[in-house]
């Protein structure tokens, strides 16, 4: 019994175009482009049986899966699950990618070289590890995902951050 897996980010979003932070906000929509990547992706995926598909419950993500199953010419249910959430960058949700590097230079630095590292604090003034956290996210869905799914291809949409954690969870390392 053989389990394939495919990893698919979700298409151009609103917030991609204007090179502005998401993270787990949800007023980011995908664009015209962003759909049509997403029906592309369809098309190219409508020969493979898919046994099962999973997405995560922010707009731009649950709407790319909702549009590539739409090709399919038999397509599975769709389960939306809070476990493939994007990493939480609360404090720079928003932010255009210039902005968080003037007004955040040293955590932007920790992120683009050592993002394990990162420290961010909440609103409600807790401090917390966003890859530190995705990766445990990450390793649980994986974990759950070789339990529910012992054959068959599996479509898993998401967001960028959260795939590259589920990668290291599929290989064994660490964040």
């Amino acid at each position: 019994m053989t389990t394939r897996v495919l990893l698919l980010r979700h298409g151009l979003s609103s917030f991609n175009a204007r090179r502005l932070v998401q993270g787990r906000d949800d007023t980011s929509t995908l664009t015209p482009e962003g759909e049509a990547m997403a029906l592309r992706t369809g098309e190219a995926l409508k020969d493979l049986p898919l046994h099962r598909a999973y997405t995560s419950p922010l707009r731009r993500a649950r709407r790319t899966a909702e549009l590539v199953l739409t090709v399919l010419p038999s397509p599975p249910s769709l389960a939306v699950t809070e476990q493939l959430l994007e990493i939480d960058l609360e404090p720079w949700c928003g932010l255009h990618s210039t902005e968080l590097v003037r007004r955040f230079p040293e955590e932007q630095a920790l992120w683009r070289h050592r993002p394990e590292q990162l420290m961010l604090r909440r609103a409600d003034g807790s401090s917390y590890r966003p890859i530190v956290e995705l990766h445990a996210q990450a390793t649980d869905f994986w974990r759950h995902l070789q339990r529910e799914n012992q054959d068959g291809n599996v479509l898993v949409v998401a967001h960028n951050c959260i795939l590259r954690c589920l990668l290291l969870a599929a290989l064994g390392l660490g964040p």
